[in-house]
């Protein structure tokens, strides 16, 4: 379950559990989330119903986020819900529990949903606990509020799989995040259903839940693409991973791998066995394209190749080694039925690594890949006014948000350029969900990338060990599962 505990007894894995949770309740007692998340609202006056109820349910729009410390405002409260998707979309609920007394053994449960025109199965519900993941920030000492990250807890009552219960204390407000999965093949029409909460020492609540059904499909845009960088090396036991990519609608990835090999003969080689592997998951994931190839930093590209093979940076005998390499490497792709590949020349360029020289190494190599015309170039320049033009030699550069200006998208139309939107927001699910749909259909952009699918710094579940980048986290109680963060749901709506 946890990284730094891999082939460890289950004893010991226990054992860091039970120190990790220890450490949530200490940061709880010492108002460590009040510090991180400063709550504005007043909890109205309970009324004798919800006080003998023991706890008050609440919905919030999803992409507002829900702390542990969060009070539900008035207009949330509700007993019913509604919502609508159209067939073969994923629709979300964010559903709050705020306890007014400490509640044991809460169990929730859903029914199918139900219509004249047919059911909606609650095999097509999946109901999760979200839980909040603060992240160790760059100052000593100092945390932020990190990840809303979805358990994998299917507390739904189906095929005789037992509802996993929570205690939940006083105070601790606690989030539940409902996906609805419509089949493609539902009728239109209102369909009914309900969410029940029982708990050992409280009275229960019934949520009652309204989805309609659109009379209309939504359409995949053939014009764009979606995907995310930065994977761990994988194998074929991770297909569930290929699946997530395949039903949030990904259509291509980053994939950082080398396939230019510098021997010590100095010579530049071809070796395509990690490519290999990642175009076998790209086929099975039934992936469309395209495809970021990172040929490597621009250090790797500019000072260790020349270096290598003898030469003067950007002279005649590196260009002829490169281009004549690349052009191999773009001739076994075609040769092999692949997709479109991007090669990224140019990676956030900032610091030591922007200076006159470098840039005039990284415009080089820029120049070098323009002499090949099948070469698709792209790569991400950042917002420094000397670099961000870099982009205008490119055919599909990556760009982060506050460059998507009016400015630079009618230069890039006038030159047939395709920009994508890079980077985060990997906290921000609200980021996430307009720039995954409002954006792209205000500034006409190719696309969007993420920074990044599953990277983490040190354990994964240890809360403060570092800075972890992820749209993905591995269960606490399922060692075969990865569990979504709500930025990454609200990417798949």
């Amino acid at each position: 379950v946890f990284s730094n505990v891999s082939g460890q007894s289950e004893d010991k894995i226990r054992q860091v559990e039970k120190e990790r949770d220890t450490t949530i309740r200490i940061l709880l007692k010492t108002k460590f989330y009040l510090k991180l998340h400063k709550e504005t609202n007043v909890l109205p006056p309970s009324t004798m119903k919800q006080i003998d109820q023991g706890f008050i349910i609440f919905i919030r729009p999803y992409a507002e986020r829900i702390y542990p410390n969060t009070i539900p405002r008035n207009e949330e409260i509700v007993k019913e819900v509604y919502t609508f998707a159209t067939p073969g979309e994923y629709q979300p609920l964010s559903i709050g529990l705020y306890p007014l007394t400490t509640i044991k053994g809460l169990k929730v449960s859903l029914t199918d949903l139900k219509s004249k025109k047919g059911i909606i199965s609650k095999e097509h519900l999946n109901l999760r606990q979200a839980y909040l993941q603060p992240l160790k920030a760059k100052e000593e000492g100092i945390a932020e509020i990190g990840y809303n990250i979805l358990e994998v807890a299917k507390i739904v009552d189906i095929a005789g799989r037992k509802s996993r219960k929570w205690g939940i204390e006083v105070g601790n407000t606690k989030q539940f995040w409902l996906t609805i999965k419509v089949p493609r093949n539902t009728k239109p029409g209102k369909y009914l259903g309900a969410m029940k909460f029982i708990s050992q020492n409280t009275k229960s609540v019934v949520i009652n839940l309204t989805l309609e059904v659109l009379p209309f499909t939504l359409l995949n845009d053939p014009n764009s693409t979606w995907g995310c960088d930065y994977f761990p090396k994988i194998d074929l036991k991770h297909w569930d991973w290929i699946e997530d990519w395949k039903e949030h609608n990904m259509t291509g990835y980053g994939i950082y791998t080398r396939p230019l090999w510098i021997e010590s003969d100095g010579e530049l080689h071809l070796n395509f066995d990690d490519f290999d592997q990642w175009m076998d998951y790209y086929k099975k994931g039934g992936l469309t394209g395209p495809i970021d190839l990172v040929l490597g930093d621009v250090g790797a590209l500019v000072d260790e190749i020349p270096k290598r093979l003898k030469c003067k940076k950007f002279s005649t005998d590196w260009n002829k080694h490169f281009v004549f390499t690349v052009k191999e490497m773009l001739k076994f792709f075609k040769e092999n039925d692949y997709p479109p590949i991007h090669l990224w020349t140019v990676d956030e360029p900032d610091g030591q690594e922007n200076t006159p020289e470098r840039r005039k190494n990284m415009r080089g190599c820029i120049n070098a890949l323009k002499t090949i015309p099948e070469a698709i170039i792209s790569g991400l320049p950042n917002s420094d006014k000397s670099v961000i033009d870099f982009m205008f030699d490119m055919h599909c550069p990556t760009i982060y948000p506050p460059q998507v200006t009016k400015e630079i998208l009618a230069r890039a139309k006038q030159k047939g350029i395709k920009i994508i939107i890079g980077g985060g927001p990997l906290r921000n699910p609200k980021g996430a969900r307009l720039k995954n749909g409002l954006w792209h259909w205000r500034t006409g952009v190719y696309g969007q990338t993420f920074w990044n699918y599953y990277i983490p710094k040190g354990d994964p579940l240890n809360d403060l060990d570092g800075k972890d980048a992820c749209m993905v986290f591995p269960s606490r109680y399922d060692k075969r599962s990865m569990n979504p963060t709500i930025t990454w749901e609200c990417c798949r709506e």
